[in-house]
């Protein structure tokens, strides 16, 4: 029978049902036969897979949350100097498919949170690569402004033998985490085994044999933060310009590269996820949004109002968590579960959170 290798005593009370997905995936994962001498389990099936992850525990969600949220905190110290990109996936997303694993794909776990994410230094390669495409009019598109200049300048410059004329880039590229609340099994199946390991003739009487991975679901929230050091951009650059560069080179990435591995056979799709209807920052006056995730720190007496690409903030906001009134609302709100109507006022391209509406 499958079991973690692991000490017994680790596992005579606990499936690790309450891990993060990444020590679950990695350091208790049942993928070990100790009959067989610990040997690795041949045929792991996709549904204790999909039983294993189908569900993300609440504490890994909550630490999904803040770590999210305190991307944006620090996002909003830097002003202009940084662009945000919110996007939702549109197939299944997978990262880190090379790590080593039983399974033979590993997948990209950020430690010791143990979140699923995607690197900024592979960002950073996506949009490189999207840059130098929009620079050649590799699609008809023209060059929406990318030349080998402006490449250098946000992305660094290097020679081809590594070794000497190296500059650095203005742009800093911060790890992505997808908003999942669960993951799921995806499938391989290699029919040419022999000709790729063995050297073999290859030929259709071979037999298949089923590779099982994890990815995160389509459907899924992700959101971008790059950040320019403006003191490296050419003095002639018009304020903005970065910005919209770095947008067509997005742009172009959703359409035809995707982000993270597998993205030659559909994995890693993206799109804007900007709705419309939504209430934009630039607008003044106070609107109602509907099923706000609204959230309250006890530490920081801060609480928060979320829905898709927007957030209201109010600062010394206790009098607004007493003013919940009801015990079951302020507990859902200080473990970022409350969902409600709220009052924001939207003003100078910020929005302060007025009112949590009642029930």
């Amino acid at each position: 029978m499958a079991q973690p290798a692991v000490p017994d005593y680790l596992t005579r009370n606990t499936e690790f049902s309450d891990c993060p997905p990444g020590h679950r995936y990695t350091l208790y994962g049942a993928f070990w036969e100790p009959e067989r001498d610990w040997k690795r389990v041949e045929n792991v099936k996709p549904e204790a897979l999909n039983r294993m992850f189908r569900k993300l525990p609440d504490s890994t969600l909550r630490l999904r949350d803040a770590v999210i949220e305190r991307q944006y905190q620090h996002a909003r110290q830097f002003g202009e100097r940084v662009l945000t990109m919110e996007t939702e996936s549109v197939s299944p997303f997978v990262t880190g498919t090379g790590i080593e694993h039983p399974l033979e794909n590993g997948m990209a776990f950020l430690n010791p949170y143990g979140l699923p994410y995607l690197p900024g230094s592979g960002v950073k390669g996506v949009l490189r690569k999207a840059a130098e495409e929009l620079r050649d009019d590799l699609f008809g598109e023209g060059t929406q402004g990318w030349n080998q200049a402006a490449i250098d300048c946000l992305f660094g410059k290097e020679t081809e033998d590594r070794k000497d004329d190296h500059t650095r880039g203005a742009l800093s590229f911060w790890d992505v985490f997808p908003r999942c609340d669960s993951l799921a099994a995806d499938i391989m199946n290699p029919h040419y085994g022999p000709y790729y390991q063995e050297g073999k003739t290859p030929a259709d009487c071979y037999s298949p044999k089923p590779i099982f991975f994890l990815t995160v679901p389509a459907k899924t929230p992700f959101t971008f933060h790059v950040v320019c050091d403006i003191s490296r951009l050419p003095a002639d650059w018009p304020e903005g310009h970065w910005q919209d560069l770095l947008r067509a080179a997005f742009a172009h990435a959703f359409d035809w590269l995707g982000f993270g591995a597998k993205t030659a056979v559909g994995y890693g799709a993206l799109k804007s996820s900007a709705k419309t209807g939504e209430p934009e920052l630039t607008e003044a006056g106070d609107v109602i949004w509907e099923n706000a995730r609204v959230s309250y720190s006890v530490n920081t007496r801060e609480m928060v109002a979320e829905v898709t690409t927007q957030k209201a903030i109010r600062r010394e906001a206790k009098e607004l968590f007493d003013a919940l009134r009801s015990k079951r609302r302020q507990e859902k709100a200080k473990n970022k579960e409350l969902i409600a109507r709220v009052r924001v006022r939207l003003q100078n391209g910020t929005a302060e959170l007025l009112e949590v509406l009642p029930e």
